[in-house]
């Protein structure tokens, strides 16, 4: 089916017309540096370099509204801590209960406080909804009476999202049988393959590729490389990926006899390279350390970043991108980034919306300049982007605002030009011209 092409809107046309250089500028005086910044942060759309959102015509992995966001993965761990349920009973409940539960026990018996809660309020306020702690049943019936693709275009608009990298995993067979299929086709969701049941799974999705009628062997015996390879080269072709993904372990290892090595290093990175297309890796997550909370259960631990540096200096014609990094890891992400310009990081060890964003990226600011995207949303539900964004929004101000005055301080000048450049690069422009998103 051919996609549909939806039209920016007119703020986004804008920005994208906006030239991204000139030959002069005049110089801002130091107290118009402030409000050039505020109004550049709050005018440049973004480019989300991560979500795990998907196509919006798949309503059965679309995830939105209340419930949705009441059931996140941070506010079900941390309402489970002191419920007085079993794992077992809490999920026993639908998921409209369940996020009843989670409401009255986070927003009105216990003061939203963390990251997680505020970040619910925050999307709802952009949305128009004054939520009281009295109110999630009115605020339900507003998202009832909502038409799920408006619903996309107000969030769209409120957070000023251009575009985001969206899920798709090939394995999944909800999502395989609609790419299969056909459908229209949102084209702000950029597809990006994931590929975490094909390296770190391997007997499962050789198993699968088999029916499928991909030629395939648990031993890597016969054609394998080759049939994974026309596996990916299909997939390439119904989705057109910004590029493929996984979630490395904090023990991953390259060079390794293990199927992951093997697949990166034989079949998925050399077709990464064909297609002038980055890999990202999801450093540091493990899944289900406890598997009673299900999705909940998982934790991001630092890494040993060996593997990733053996690859780095083994694929050095390749674009590699690391997203959302354990904090520990921030560092020496920073010093790898510096020696490998086939590396990208893209998003910090924080949240965009936590507290602590703005340091976090002033730290990275001082060692790779505006070479790298501080802020991805990892949003799983669309809500989240408002969110994210608006905190990342306030993190690049107030840091770029301060490094603003101690340039001019020191004597050079400072154009409305250069803010509007620099903040491109931060939300997403970076991320865009090392992707290779317009080639």
């Amino acid at each position: 089916m051919a996609p549909l092409r939806r039209a920016r809107t007119a703020v986004q046309a804008a920005a994208m017309r906006r030239p991204k250089s000139a030959p002069t500028a005049p110089a801002l005086r130091r107290s118009s540096v402030a409000a050039a910044v505020s109004r550049a942060v709050l005018e440049t759309p973004v480019v989300d370099a991560s979500t795990s959102l998907r196509q919006p015509a798949i309503a059965a992995l679309r995830r939105a509204g209340i419930d949705d966001l009441l059931n996140d993965t941070r506010l079900v761990a941390e309402a489970v801590r002191s419920l007085g349920l079993t794992y077992r009973r809490f999920w026993h409940l639908t998921a409209e209960r369940r996020s009843e539960l989670l409401w009255r026990h986070l927003f009105v018996e216990h003061s939203p406080l963390s990251t997680a809660a505020r970040g619910v309020l925050t999307s709802l306020r952009g949305l128009g909804l004054t939520p009281r702690r009295g109110d999630q049943a009115k605020i339900r019936r507003w998202f009832a009476e909502k038409r799920p693709d408006w619903l996309v275009d107000r969030v769209f608009e409120v957070a000023l999202v251009e575009s985001v990298v969206a899920t798709v995993d090939p394995f999944n067979e909800t999502e395989r049988r609609r790419w299969i299929r056909g459908f229209p086709v949102d084209e702000r969701f950029r597809p990006r393959l994931l590929l975490d049941e094909l390296l770190f799974d391997w007997p499962a999705a050789a198993r699968r590729l088999s029916e499928w009628d991909y030629r395939v062997a648990i031993d890597f015996g016969g054609d394998t490389d080759e049939e994974v390879q026309r596996f990916l080269r299909d997939w390439t072709e119904r989705t057109a990926p910004v590029g493929f993904s996984a979630s490395l372990p904090p023990t991953f290892r390259f060079p390794h006899p293990g199927p992951a090595a093997r697949l990166l290093e034989n079949v998925v990175l050399p077709e990464c390279e064909r297609r002038k297309r980055p890999f990202s890796f999801i450093v540091g997550e493990v899944p289900l350390v406890n598997p009673a909370l299900r999705h909940a259960g998982g934790v991001r631990r630092a890494a040993d970043l060996t593997g990733l540096e053996n690859l780095l200096r083994r694929f050095d014609g390749s674009r590699l991108v690391v997203i959302g990094v354990a904090p520990g890891n921030d560092e020496e992400i920073s010093a790898l980034a510096g020696v490998f310009p086939h590396l990208h990081p893209a998003g910090l060890g924080t949240r965009p919306d936590a507290p602590e964003a703005a340091a976090a990226l002033a730290n990275r600011l001082s060692l790779l300049g505006t070479t790298f995207t501080p802020f991805v949303s990892r949003a799983r539900v669309l809500e989240q982007l408002i969110s994210s964004w608006s905190g990342a929004r306030e993190a690049v101000q107030t840091v770029l605002t301060g490094h603003y005055h101690s340039l001019v301080d020191a004597g050079l000048g400072i154009s409305r030009l250069d803010v509007e450049r620099d903040v491109r690069s931060l939300l997403g422009g970076a991320f865009r011209s090392f992707s290779g998103l317009d080639d």
